[in-house]
């Protein structure tokens, strides 16, 4: 970040910044009177929403297992039967961008979607075209729960030992979000006792060789955005905020 001091305009490629990142781009635009900063936004919505399920679907259909069986030589399918999305519940916590195109795809696989948001109203649920619930009932009615809310304050930890006690013993949760928001020692327990029935995530805290060593687990190393579509996207939406900047019209402004 350093060779970013008193340049006019900087590009860096990273999700989160720090306090001290903050503070070195403030310095940033020095020839102009201000610091703009803008963010590359919904770049990956579609690459995310297609792997959860990818992940979901290699979960429920014991995927990773059968191509271990087949490629060790046994094609025998005993012990790999696994259960339909078709007419299930899917709860998607999170319905920005990623959560919609997530509503979109489950309804083409004939599932039931549900949501849920920090602000619910008719007007809401009109415009999102979902069905907008508390939290409590979404857990307590869905066979899949999704997360793909953003990382904050309030969703940090907010996936504990009480959120899995409402779930059904029989439902999944899929988590292409941050992995802050799982308490992870709490979804291993819930996992391993049959509280609920399986888990597919995008990421998660390691080392965990307790979650990672069982069956009903699918990790992915927070691959959900990597696709050459996605990556393309992102590349034309950062030269079109700097082209916006140049032209005194700044867009996906954050500050």
């Amino acid at each position: 970040m350093e060779e970013k001091k008193n340049t006019e305009i900087a590009i860096i490629d990273d999700v989160l910044l720090s306090k001290e990142q903050q503070d070195i781009l403030a310095s940033v635009g020095t020839v102009r009177s201000y610091a703009a900063v803008a963010n590359v936004p919904r770049y990956a919505s579609i690459a995310v929403a297609e792997h959860a399920f990818g992940i979901l679907l290699s979960l429920v259909r014991h995927v990773p297992a059968g191509v271990n069986r087949v490629k060790g030589g046994n094609f025998s399918w005993h012990g790999l039967q696994g259960v339909e999305l078709y007419g299930k519940t899917i709860g998607v916590i999170g319905v920005g961008a990623i959560g919609q195109k997530v509503t979109g795809i489950a309804r083409g696989f004939g599932m039931q979607v549900v949501g849920t948001a920090a602000n619910i109203s008719p007007q809401r649920e009109q415009k999102l075209g979902i069905q907008l619930v508390a939290l409590e009932e979404l857990l307590e009615i869905s066979d899949v729960v999704l997360l793909a809310c953003p990382l904050t304050t309030s969703t940090r930890g907010m996936i504990n030992s009480e959120v899995f006690k409402r779930m059904k013993s029989s439902a999944y949760i899929v988590n292409v979000a941050r992995h802050e928001i799982v308490v992870q020692a709490d979804l291993s327990d819930a996992l391993k006792s049959g509280q609920i029935a399986g888990a597919a995530l995008d990421e998660i805290e390691f080392p965990d060789q307790k979650l990672l060593s069982l069956e009903n687990v699918v990790v992915t190393p927070h691959l959900g955005f990597y696709t050459s579509e996605a990556l393309i996207r992102k590349g034309d939406i950062c030269v079109q905020n700097v082209k916006s900047f140049l032209n005194g019209r700044p867009e996906n402004l954050v500050n």
